[in-house]
């Protein structure tokens, strides 16, 4: 946020003195909105609307300012400047993204282990259209690259228009307009982040009625993390830099930088230290300090110039998307750290209030955690400030010093600042883990959700014992069915998440849901019974109605059972252990590793079609999907299974994970077994799945027990107003 304006511009009492800063009014709003959080829970949330205006109001004027800005700034220098600055300024602002990239890559290194178990979700069966690396970059069309908000896009093509105007004669009068817009852009944004205590307060007070504790102990990682590194990078590793490769020494940089450094962080504002830095530059980078005045120093253009170019404090904000990553259980990988970096670096030209939401989307990580972004950023935005502050002197001074020819580039010297870099940097990341570890609760909560949920729908009598046959009765049609009064079903065991007894001793799970629908509509009572999958064929001529338990259609099942008409499809996928997750995501991949071994469940079909998809593998049938979770399949690397059951035992066992291979997902129909003899049983009950299809009651219980809706209700948020004063229920 922009504050300089708006503290000049804040209300005075009528005694003549200013009222509070807008950076102490922030903080009372940021302090009311926890506290009316905890006061109200949940109910808060009624105040989130206005923290959402807010922030469209922040987001409104951002690319606007952005593309005059770098139109304007650019286009009023002249061709030999220009020249100089890009040739030594833009190599100094380079050199140090590098240094904050190596800093954001290192970031994860103080994520403890934590066990993130999740339910199914359908983006592991959906393939994301590719990401359009020169599109992103190179606009064929800018107001289509304007419309949708593409950063990369829009930064390139302001800074191509600022580079070609400076060719264009009499461009004055247009850079003085496009100034004065920007002056007015910038205005409308004051205006705006005058009213960020209301946001804040807004926002944070949303955040704090809904939050729940664990979440809230995992959000000192990031705050902690960056804290420390942010102090690590402006008090030593920068200015360390700038020490090695000029004539200048720590101390100097250091020392003289320090009253504009805390009042950087005081105010959470660099434009306010702006003439401080420069004057500081202006003494430090000159061979004589005392020339002229009306001289301009390079090292007082590169500040104003390095204010408008992402800083090391802004790009070490990318951190927050690969802690996101971890915090949401979806974990970036090294090979998306130089899409990361790249990308990021570019659409963080804008306000933060536009690069994360634009992050987070590209990424595909919850939309929501931007609100848990600004909510942090009110303290870690201190910090990005001071290591800002700390940039733009260092990118000065290392231009000032090289327009005069006297960068002294030696080895022992930069030895010494990268092994003294690497040692702090591993000291705190090491000891920012050990810490988190010691004090975090590491183990995932999700099971705990799961083997507690009950049936979505109104439940029907269940009897305890199989009913007598009546006479006559041929066992398995429509017409004994309603005759005996009982449906009996056939469920199969390790049937995860579709039926399975729960915490409280009782059958549930999505085809026990559908069962209890199905025997309500029919007027008729249920009978349960557990079987293993070897018996499905000889259980079918026995007194078993209908056979459930996430059965997969294949051709030798065709030959024992008549289907119904499939009601879902399960998704090929291996489960495998949280570290191995990367290495299964594309058939290429698996097909490239030595000595794979794959254990898979005793399914003809299964088998014949994993052989063809990777012929080098030795693939183990098992008979018991317990057995690869307890390890007792000597040197299993993967399991075949399909993902939406796959998904529930990665809740029972947490440190395994889920991975559906890309390119073209393999999808296998579930359907529901009976005698093939019952045409007119299996007549209605295709009927019936056609309709329960239609109307969406499949669809509820496919939500509530696959994607596990039910389990990510939270109960009621502990409130002041419900838990102490005992108002509301």
């Amino acid at each position: 946020m922009n504050t300089e304006e708006a503290e000049a511009e804040r209300p005075r009492d009528p005694s003549g003195k200013r009222g509070p800063s807008l950076s102490t009014q922030v903080l009372i709003g940021l302090l009311l909105g926890i506290a009316t959080g905890l006061f109200f829970g949940e109910r808060a949330t009624a105040v989130d609307i206005v923290g959402q205006a807010f922030v469209r109001l922040l987001q409104m004027s951002v690319i606007p300012y952005v593309v005059v800005s770098l139109i304007a700034g650019i286009g009023q220098l002249d061709a030999r400047t220009a020249r100089d600055l890009a040739l030594r300024g833009g190599g100094a602002v380079v050199l140090l993204w590098v240094i904050a990239w190596a800093g954001v890559s290192l970031f994860p290194v103080a994520f403890p282990e934590y066990e993130t178990a999740s339910f199914f979700s359908t983006t592991l069966v959906t393939t994301p259209p590719p990401v359009d690396m020169l599109a992103l970059y190179i606009p064929a069309n800018p107001f289509d690259a304007l419309v949708n908000g593409i950063m990369p896009a829009i930064v390139l093509f302001s800074i191509s228009l600022g580079i070609a105007l400076m060719a264009v004669p009499n461009r004055e009068g247009l850079v003085g307009q496009l100034t004065v817009l920007s002056d007015s852009l910038m205005k409308l944004n004051t205006f705006v982040v005058g009213l960020a205590p209301i946001g804040v307060f807004a926002l944070m007070a949303s955040a704090a009625g809904t939050i729940t504790l664990e979440e809230l102990a995992r959000l000192q990682v990031f705050i902690v993390t960056f804290a420390a590194m942010a102090l690590l990078l402006a008090l030593w590793v920068l200015p360390g830099f700038v020490a090695a490769v000029t004539p200048l020494r720590y101390r100097d940089v250091v020392g003289t930088s320090r009253d504009a450094l805390i009042t950087a962080f005081a105010t959470g504002s660099l434009l306010i230290v702006l003439p401080i830095l420069a004057a500081q530059a202006r003494r430090l980078s000159m061979r004589d300090p005392g020339a002229d005045r009306d001289d301009v120093s390079p090292a007082e253009v590169m500040v104003s110039v390095a204010f408008n170019f992402p800083s090391a404090g802004k790009l070490l904000g990318l951190s927050f998307i690969l802690f996101a990553g971890w915090f949401s259980g979806s974990d970036l990988s090294l090979t998306d750290l130089p899409t990361l970096l790249s990308v990021g670096t570019f659409t963080f030209f804008g306000p933060n209030a536009m690069a994360m939401p634009f992050m987070l989307d590209f990424f595909k990580l919850p939309s929501d955690l931007f609100q848990i972004f600004l909510a942090v950023d009110v303290v870690t935005g201190r910090f990005t400030t001071l290591l800002a502050a700390m940039h733009v002197l260092c990118v000065a001074l290392f231009t000032g010093v090289a327009m005069e020819k006297r960068l002294q580039v030696g080895l022992i010297p930069l030895l010494r600042w990268g092994l003294l870099s690497v040692a702090l940097s591993v000291l705190v990341l090491v000891g920012a883990r050990l810490y988190f570890a010691e004090t975090l609760d590491t183990e995932s909560k999700t099971y705990q959700m799961f083997i507690n949920m009950e049936l979505s729908g109104e439940p029907v009598r269940v009897l305890s014992e199989a009913p007598k046959p009546t006479s006559g009765s041929r066992g398995n049609t429509l017409t004994d069915i309603r005759s005996s009064g009982v449906l009996q079903a056939c469920y199969a065991a390790d049937a995860l998440p579709f039926a399975f007894v729960n915490g409280n001793s009782r059958l549930v799970g999505y085809d026990i849901d559908v069962m209890h629908s199905l025997a309500r509509e029919m007027g008729v009572d249920l009978y349960f019974r557990r079987i293993e999958r070897a018996d499905f064929g000889n259980e079918l001529h026995a007194d078993c109605h209908i056979l459930i338990g996430g059965i997969a259609m294949t051709p030798r099942r065709v030959e024992q059972m008549r289907f119904t008409h499939p009601y879902l499809d399960n998704t090929l996928s291996f489960i495998v252990r949280d570290h191995d997750r990367h290495a299964f995501s594309t058939w290429d991949e698996i097909r490239a590793r030595e000595r794979l071994r794959i254990a898979i469940p005793n399914v003809p079909h299964y088998v014949t079609l994993m052989k063809q998809k990777l012929p080098n593998a030795e693939f183990v049938e098992i008979h018991s999907v317990r057995d690869f979770f307890r390890e007792q399949i000597d040197g299993a690397d993967a399991m075949v299974f399909g993902a939406e059951s796959a998904g529930a035992w990665t809740l029972v066992y947490p440190s395994f994970s889920v991975v559906v291979p890309k390119p073209r997902p393999i999808g296998i129909p579930i359907a529901y077994g009976i005698r093939r003899d019952a045409a007119e049983w299996g007549e209605y009950l295709n009927v019936w799945v056609d309709l329960k299809t239609r109307d969406g009651t499949l669809d509820e219980y496919f939500e509530h027990w696959i994607l596990g809706r039910a389990a990510d209700r939270k109960a009621p948020r502990w409130s002041v107003i419900r838990d102490v004063l005992g108002w509301v229920d």
